[in-house]
């Protein structure tokens, strides 16, 4: 698609939202430097409701996942610790990969048949191997290519319990309102941690339904 007429469909989109800020899209990263993470265009900023409505490029990950009531600190060490050792050489091609950011946690609560919610926790894989991704050598990871979508997503800091960072996501529900503009079956929790600092950020995710315009 035009440039021209990808920002113009992009403003006409702004211009019929109610109760949001309109601003130029710009291009924008929640990584720390030199860190390689998913960039993304802000299409409607944050000032009147305190949530971003991004969009996102498509991308390929790299996944496991785990079934159960509840997220225990210890469910999340050993998602972290399969997926570290895909980069440290856990592949077809014992290659050590870059590290990116974020740590992220898709939720599909309270899934069919007997109500337990299925977390997958993914992390990005560098562009540079889209076209040329080694296998995973372990059968509980696995290769995941996600389409471009667009999302609502908030910022919030530290490192926190997964109930604290799930009510993150219950606020912005509420401050959304309109439970049609973002899908209800699931929901992520990207968290963002800095090498040097030690510091946490995280993000709440609610991806839109709203139509991704392709080939831009």
């Amino acid at each position: 698609m035009d440039g021209l007429l990808f920002l113009s469909s992009v403003l006409l989109t702004l211009m019929n939202s109610k109760n949001e800020a309109l601003v130029i899209p710009r291009t924008g990263s929640s990584c720390p430097n030199n860190v390689i993470c998913p960039s993304y265009i802000v299409i409607r900023d944050k000032s009147t409701n305190g949530y971003e409505y991004r969009r996102y490029d498509e991308s390929k990950w790299i996944g496991t996942n785990h079934i159960a009531m509840t997220l225990t600190p210890e469910d999340e060490l050993i998602m972290r610790r399969r997926l570290d050792t895909y980069f440290v050489g856990g592949n077809a091609e014992r290659a050590t990969i870059d590290r990116t950011l974020p740590v992220t946690l898709r939720v599909a609560p309270n899934s069919p048949p007997d109500g337990r919610s299925v977390f997958v926790m993914l992390r990005m894989l560098p562009p540079a191997i889209h076209h040329n991704t080694p296998a995973p050598t372990a059968d509980s990871v696995f290769i995941q290519e996600v389409p471009p979508f667009n999302a609502f997503v908030r910022r919030f800091p530290g490192r926190l319990s997964f109930s604290k960072r799930r009510q993150k996501i219950t606020s912005l529900k509420n401050d959304i309102g309109d439970t049609s503009r973002y899908y209800q079956e699931y929901f992520l929790l990207s968290e963002f941690e800095s090498n040097t600092a030690g510091d946490v950020n995280n993000e709440a995710w609610l991806i839109s339904t709203e139509h991704v315009l392709q080939n831009v």
